[in-house]
Parts: structure tokens; sequence; C-alpha cells
């Protein structure tokens, strides 16, 4: 089975709004972050077996409906996934990336992310309705930071 990671469309809304719906994920705020979303398509049949968003708000990212089909539930789609979205939140400039992790700490910390408090999350991510909804109530061991190393800049006298 071929399949293509890609930059969600308009067109790919229905399909992701699904995902995220059988994946019991929350799916508001898919169209006002579209360009943040990428999927992974199956190629033969057209259909769409993963997606992923990024939602940047002033410095800060926030990762979030990472969601797989049975079809393409491997680490290797896991990982593209998260690797293009943080590349796409370092290239507009995000300082740091936070997301919500569930039960998948581990996998996140193996990446470089670490665990931190809803007091550590800075304010304007606060503002994010996605951010809202699965920050409620959460122990501290389900928020995790990215953040971007810093260039060291050499300084020549």
């Amino acid at each position: 089975m071929s399949m293509i990671v890609r930059k969600a469309a308009d067109a790919d809304v229905p399909a992701i709004k699904e995902l995220l719906e059988r994946g019991q994920l929350y799916h508001e705020g898919v169209e006002q972050f579209l360009d943040g979303f990428v999927v992974v398509e199956e190629v033969s049949g057209n259909r769409i077996v993963a997606t992923a968003g990024m939602e940047i708000w002033g410095e800060y990212g926030l990762l979030r409906s990472l969601v797989l089909s049975k079809e393409a539930n491997n680490s290797h789609f896991i990982l593209e996934l998260v690797r293009i979205l943080l590349m796409q939140a370092k290239e507009r400039k995000a300082r740091c990336v936070y997301l919500y992790a569930g039960n998948t700490t581990d996998f996140f910390r193996a990446l470089g992310f670490r665990t931190v408090s809803v007091n550590d999350v800075p304010d304007e991510l606060k503002q994010s309705p996605y951010f809202r909804q699965y920050s409620q109530g959460l122990t501290r061991a389900r928020i995790m930071e990215y953040r971007f190393p810093q260039k060291n800049h050499n300084l020549s006298t």
C-alpha cells in the first residue's frame, strides 16, 4: 500500500474531522488552522489515513490532532508527521511547541519533549480552544513542551 504525506487542503476537512471523531479527539478549529495540518493519504484509494496539525499562537506552537487509522498506525508515520510539524513551527518562528500527550508521554519524551505544568504554558497558547478543551483538570504528566535549540552567536572582538 503506497502512502504520501502532504499538506492538507480544503477538500480534506471532512476526512480530517471524521478521523478525529473516530479517534475521539477534539475536531473544532480544523478549518481555522488548516494551513498547519498535514495528512497521510493512501494513494491507491485517495483516502486520508492519518493527520496532525499545528496551531501557532505568537511565538508558540500547539501540536494537535495527531490521529492515525489502523492502516497507517506505525511509528514511521507518527515520526514523519511530528517532524514535519516541528519544522513548520520553526519556520514560523515558534520558540517552543506544546502538546497534550495523553498516554504517549514516553514517545514524545524520546523526541525531546519534556513534561510541564499547565502553569508553565504561555498565556497566548491558553487562548486556543483546543488547548482549553484538554487542559481542564490535567495532571502534570500530560502537557509536554519542546524547545527549539537556540543558536549560539559567536561574537568576535
